[in-house]
């Protein structure tokens, strides 16, 4: 199932809405998962965004310690945390189907 994810934050610090409707959608699969993660040192459920080409790069950073805070219809919020060059930030994705 295909998604439609903009990141509601830029480390840490929410978007407003005029940030938000700059922001261009990531097209992608959501996989949420649970295991190791190295830089916590113990067990997280882990949402990533699978590329449409399988060698791609995960075009977001993991969202560590996922929940789901909101879904609808045809959408849903996932909120955790995410590392970018060894800190941790808040974060949360809108997801939306395609």
């Amino acid at each position: 199932m295909m998604f439609l994810v903009v990141a509601r934050r830029n480390r840490g610090v929410t978007l407003n809405r005029e940030g938000l409707n700059r922001m261009k959608p990531v097209r992608g699969g959501v996989l949420i998962d649970s295991g190791r993660v190295d830089s916590l040192a113990r067990f997280s459920v882990v949402a990533r965004i699978a590329p449409i080409e399988p060698l791609d790069p995960d075009p977001l950073p993991r969202l560590l310690d996922v929940t789901i805070q909101g879904m609808a219809q045809n959408d849903m919020v996932l909120s955790g945390i995410e590392e970018i060059d060894n800190c941790f930030y808040a974060q949360s994705w809108w997801c939306r189907f395609e």
